[in-house]
């Protein structure tokens, strides 16, 4: 008897486990499966309530932030900047991780514990400075600009990251590769780098991952020439004034734009009021006036507002 009711306990805990199990998992992809939803639905059945589930897929939602919004080109901005900075930054941090794995100089952990503490600055914090430098060398709103700083903020992370890898390798098999003749530069790129290449792998994967979305320098730094994917979805958003008070509105949407940028799909998107006829230009347009007049001031100008 005692048996059978601790099989009967264990049976319900094990199920309860599986339903608080699925319940956390469903409460984590449902806005997931309202983006990839949304993104097929016509504005009336995005913004239905209660939520439409079943309805008419339309495509006109890619069609628009494709043809009329030219998202293509930002994708591609956000492309060239990902793959160049992950590709510079595995370069330079692989000799550089190599060298704290296995060489021994003053103030290496001070060093590394120092790159630590760089990634905890939010880059937020610097963008004051970085958009400065950016006007000062006339970089701002350029591939190259962006490029150099995701690389200078990525090192640190890439060479924390591989320097594990590098030390779980033995030192004897590159001590056994030079005393058969190999140079050190051979004993690495025979033996050590491609047993390093799964950390190599997984490091490059997360620092793209993380250069595709970064949203808060790209914001900042970019306005339309090397504008990425994530700032350009919140473009999709503008601000009105009306009656004192000031309202949302978005003409094209961020799910499908979304669905292009992480292969998910979402479209959020306000119906315009053809009444208006006052627009205020997007929340980064008015962050970048705020940054011009900050340096009109600066520079002893005087700024007149149109």
């Amino acid at each position: 008897m005692t048996q059978s009711r601790h099989r009967l306990f264990q049976f319900v805990g094990s199920r309860f486990l599986d339903l608080v199990t699925i319940a956390v998992v469903f409460a984590f992809l449902f806005p997931y499966l309202f983006m990839a939803t949304s993104a097929f639905k016509s504005r009336l059945e995005t913004f239905a309530y209660p939520p439409v589930w079943f309805f008419q897929p339309t495509l006109e939602n890619y069609e628009n932030i494709i043809g009329d919004l030219n998202i293509m080109f930002y994708m591609k901005n956000s492309t060239i900047i990902a793959l160049a900075s992950t590709l510079l930054t595995i370069l330079i941090a692989i000799p550089a991780t190599y060298s704290f794995a296995r060489f021994r100089f003053r103030f290496k952990e001070g060093i590394a514990y120092g790159f630590l503490f760089l990634q905890m600055v939010p880059g937020i914090s610097i963008v004051f400075a970085l958009f400065f430098i950016a006007r000062s060398l006339g970089l701002f709103d350029t591939h190259i600009f962006l490029i150099v700083i995701y690389l200078l903020w990525n090192i640190p992370y890439a060479i924390w990251m591989m320097r594990g890898f590098v030390e779980a390798i033995p030192i004897e098999l590159e001590e056994s590769a030079m005393v058969d003749g190999a140079s050190r530069f051979a004993a690495f790129r025979l033996i050590t780098l491609p047993l390093m290449a799964g950390g190599l792998a997984a490091t490059a994967i997360l620092i793209f991952i993380g250069v595709w979305n970064e949203f808060s320098l790209a914001f900042f730094l970019t306005s339309i020439k090397a504008r990425t994917m994530p700032t350009t979805i919140a473009f999709f958003l503008t601000l009105r004034h009306q009656m004192g008070a000031d309202v949302c509105h978005s003409h094209a949407g961020h799910a499908a734009g979304g669905g292009l940028l992480v292969a998910r799909a979402q479209i959020l998107h306000l119906s315009p009021d053809p009444g208006s006829d006052q627009r205020i230009t997007s929340q980064a347009n008015l962050c970048r006036l705020c940054f011009a007049c900050f340096k009109e001031l600066t520079d002893g100008h005087q700024t007149t507002d149109s």
